[in-house]
C-alpha cells in the first residue's frame, strides 16, 4: 500500500509586513509570509510569536527566483499563484510560469487608472511574450475559466 501525503501551505508575500494580525489567512501556523528588509522588525516578532514562520529576504522587494529558491529549500516544490497585478507580473517577468488559469466574468470596471490584470516589466516585442497551448475551457454559470500551459 502507497500512502501519498500531499501538504498545503499558503505562502504569502508581503515586503513591508502590512497584514494585520487579526487576519483570518493567519488563523493556524500554517502559513508562511515572506518579506523583505523593508519589514517592520516589530511585527516581525509579533508575527513568530504567534506561531507564523516568516522568511525574511535580504532585499527591499521581493525577487521571484530567491523566493523560489527559499520555497525549494523548505521542499514546496509546487506553487499555485493567486495575487494581484503586481505578483502575476512577476512570475511572468521571471517566466516562472507554466500553466495558467484565467477567468471571465461579464464585469467591466474600466477606467483610464485601471489597473491591467498583469503588470511588471512586460516585453518589448510580442514575439517574446509567454504563449499558452493546450487550452481548454470551462464555463460556470456567467463566468468562463481559461487554462493551458506555458
Amino acid at each position: 500500500m502507497i500512502s501519498l501525503i500531499t501538504m498545503q501551505q499558503r505562502v504569502i508575500l508581503d515586503s513591508t509586513l502590512q497584514i494585520p494580525l487579526e487576519s483570518d489567512v493567519l488563523r493556524d501556523s500554517d502559513v508562511l509570509i515572506v518579506t523583505t528588509t523593508r519589514a517592520s522588525k516589530e511585527k516581525l516578532e509579533q508575527l513568530m510569536q504567534k506561531g507564523i514562520t516568516v522568511i525574511s529576504l535580504p532585499k527591499e522587494k521581493i525577487i521571484i527566483l530567491d523566493l523560489l529558491e527559499e520555497l525549494r529549500k523548505r521542499q514546496i516544490i509546487s506553487v499555485f499563484v493567486e495575487g494581484g497585478a503586481e505578483v502575476l507580473g512577476s512570475f511572468v517577468d521571471a517566466r516562472m510560469v507554466d500553466r495558467f488559469y484565467v477567468f471571465f466574468a461579464p464585469l467591466f470596471i474600466g477606467g483610464r487608472d485601471a489597473v491591467s490584470a498583469v503588470r511588471g516589466e512586460g516585453v518589448a516585442t510580442v514575439a517574446e511574450a509567454l504563449r499558452g497551448k493546450d487550452i481548454s475551457y470551462k464555463k460556470f454559470d456567467d463566468t468562463l475559466m481559461l487554462s493551458g500551459r506555458v
